[in-house]
């Protein structure tokens, strides 16, 4: 629906830039809201998402005939996916560095490094559950993420943080 109103109201009258600041607060804010917790969604609901942020890049761009890629290289956006697997290691690392009132121990299992030569200082247990539902939780998904990163990325300041995971290149289960 809010798509629809950005087309039909804003799209001949306003400059691009505008139309991307409309986007940014009007929608991609509401398919973002607590995605930190909802991330690993089903491929349906990932092709649906993808869909409407293809809509609104075309509108954004004015040019209706490139790729979804194209467009997101063109407009310089990370795409939705990006953007929550980003979400999703900043509030990790928040917990990492236990910047919360409450102990952190329920969200971040920290490994014994010094008994194992494979494992890096930085990485964590990932835990395991009987419910394969369980590997799509928070934690478990973000450990999985966690590990993947450099252990001088890990100790970095949280904008050096954010900056690294940005240009992080994730796998895309669902492409």
């Amino acid at each position: 629906v809010m798509i629809g109103a950005l087309r039909r109201k804003l799209t001949r009258h306003v400059p691009a830039s505008v139309l991307g600041n409309v986007y940014n607060a009007c929608i991609r804010s509401v398919l973002e809201y607590g995605a930190v917790c909802w991330d690993p969604i089903t491929k349906h609901d990932y092709k649906e998402l993808k869909r409407v942020e293809f809509y609104a890049l075309r509108l954004y761009l004015n040019d209706f005939k490139i790729s979804y890629e194209a467009d997101l290289v063109k407009a310089n956006w990370a795409s939705l996916y990006v953007r929550r697997k980003c979400l999703k290691l900043h509030q990790f690392y928040k917990f990492y560095h236990g910047w919360h009132d409450f102990s952190n121990a329920r969200f971040v299992h920290r490994s014994d490094f010094s008994r194992s030569k494979t494992c890096k200082e930085h990485q964590l247990i990932v835990p395991r559950h009987n419910y394969a539902a369980y590997t799509q939780s928070f934690v478990h998904s973000c450990t999985v993420l966690w590990n993947d990163l450099s252990s001088d990325v890990a100790k970095s300041s949280f904008s050096d943080f954010c900056k690294y995971v940005s240009s992080f290149s994730f796998t895309n289960p669902f492409e």
